[in-house]
């Protein structure tokens, strides 16, 4: 859980900005906003918004999973836990004493240990973001629309 809240705190926060931050890069009047492609190009900004969330959040997320399988205090792999009546979760305690350190030494650096697996990640968050803040948008217009003072616009 240490690393958890962390990693989540900076996808959602991160992923909330660029997908502002990108809406707002596109065309704002209404034949644009009216026009077929529309909410494919808001689908994409909230592709990209996962993409540029992914990447900030993804070395806590190593990390933590890292930990995990290391057994690191505060995972859930016991002590006395495995086949070899804790002998191999100890081994994975001492490879990883030194976790930061030990993926240092890895082949390609820190870097690329903390990021492996990054790009298929990826290829998974794209559709899910996209979905998710076109529907973000949806929700967010149907529940001000409650309210014709917020000023709200169609999401689409």
């Amino acid at each position: 859980m240490s690393l958890s809240l962390p990693g989540v705190v900076v996808y959602t926060s991160v992923s909330f900005t660029a997908y502002d931050y990108f809406k707002h890069n596109l065309p704002s009047d209404k034949v644009s906003k009216e026009a077929w492609w529309y909410p494919f190009a808001k689908m994409g900004c909230g592709a990209a918004a996962g993409v540029a969330a992914q990447t900030c959040s993804y070395p806590l997320d190593t990390l933590r999973r890292r930990m995990q399988l290391a057994g690191a205090p505060g995972t859930l792999l016991a002590a006395g836990a495995g086949p070899a009546g804790g002998g191999a979760a100890r081994r994975a305690r001492a490879t990883y004493a030194g976790l930061i350190g030990g993926m240092a030494g890895e082949q390609g650096g820190l870097a690329r240990a903390l990021f492996r697996g990054w790009g298929i990640n990826c290829v998974k968050i794209v559709p899910g973001a996209a979905v998710q803040f076109l529907a973000y948008d949806a929700l967010r217009v149907g529940v001000t629309w409650l309210d014709p003072t917020s000023g709200a616009q169609s999401p689409l």
